[in-house]
């Protein structure tokens, strides 16, 4: 009940709810004497006091409950998106190369492909090769076929040499090994950086420039690695996680990356293709006499 005073009147309102509608309405006449005009002037002071507190409670509740809903709206989102997101794929995909295989070297200048248009016939992998210029002329010492092309060789000092000869992958620190003291290869490409030197990361600051990456790597077994990366990622961070790897890489060269990369690569069982975005002068094709 809510009482309301006038100069001689009172009138009276009684409410359901604190704040609901009137459902009933009386008017007191009442005398004026020193007690009800006390009555009427203390009541006239508590009152808009009184209403005011209510309403604040009501608009602290009111507001408490839409901040816990909206919490609980949100905690149903996060579990929602959790519970149908994709699980992580790694940094990085690891492809064996076959112990016994044929090895080639596949260039063309006026006719570049993408890795898979040139992974044809009997082809079992093949990767994209080392840096070219713009006429798709290489950028660093190139052999194919137990024959050199270009003239344009990178700094020894900070370039590897990934050569291949009857079946046998190595990678050559050329700051250690300069080229004239490399023996003749069938296959020979010159590339940088090295991601794992001596079996420890060879990147040691992060440039956070992010690409796709081609590496191939050889482990302390001597088994090698064809790595490609099928998302951006910094040279740093390839170099860390190869680092960590339970395969320990003694040596992974650094290929050319970007929109060259790409692989194919078949087995019996599974195929897995990650094509090139552009046309590659360069593709390493690889036959596997056995799996």
């Amino acid at each position: 009940m809510v009482v309301f005073t006038t100069h001689r009147n009172v009138i009276i309102y009684t409410l359901p709810l604190p704040l609901g509608i009137p459902y009933k309405l009386v008017r007191v006449n009442l005398p004026r004497t020193p007690q009800t005009r006390y009555t009427f002037y203390t009541m006239r002071r508590i009152l808009p006091i009184m209403f005011g507190g209510i309403f604040l409670v009501c608009v602290g509740m009111f507001l408490f409950e839409t901040k816990k809903d909206a919490a609980n709206i949100s905690q149903y989102r996060i579990e929602r998106e959790e519970s149908t997101a994709p699980k992580q794929e790694p940094q990085f995909l690891l492809f064996p190369v076959p112990k016994h295989a044929t090895f080639t070297l596949g260039f063309s200048t006026s006719t570049p492909k993408t890795v898979l248009d040139s992974a044809t016939g009997t082809t079992d992998i093949a990767i994209n090769g080392g840096y070219f210029h713009e006429d798709y002329s290489p950028s660093g010492y190139l052999v194919a076929s137990g024959e050199r092309i270009g003239h344009r060789q990178f700094d020894e000092d900070k370039s590897g040499l990934l050569t291949i000869t009857s079946n046998t992958i190595r990678i050559h620190d050329l700051n250690v090994t300069p080229l004239e003291r490399i023996p003749h290869s069938d296959i020979a490409i010159q590339s940088y950086p090295f991601l794992i030197q001596n079996g420890e990361p060879a990147i040691k600051e992060d440039s956070k420039k992010l690409a796709r990456r081609t590496a191939i790597g050889v482990t302390k077994q001597g088994d090698a690695y064809i790595i490609i990366s099928k998302k951006q990622i910094s040279l740093y961070m390839l170099s860390q996680a190869l680092a960590e790897s339970s395969l320990s890489f003694e040596t992974v060269l650094n290929l050319d990356g970007g929109p060259s990369t790409g692989v194919v690569y078949r087995t019996p069982t599974s195929t897995h293709i990650l094509d090139s975005v552009t046309p590659v002068p360069q593709v390493l094709l690889i036959d596997a006499l056995d799996w």
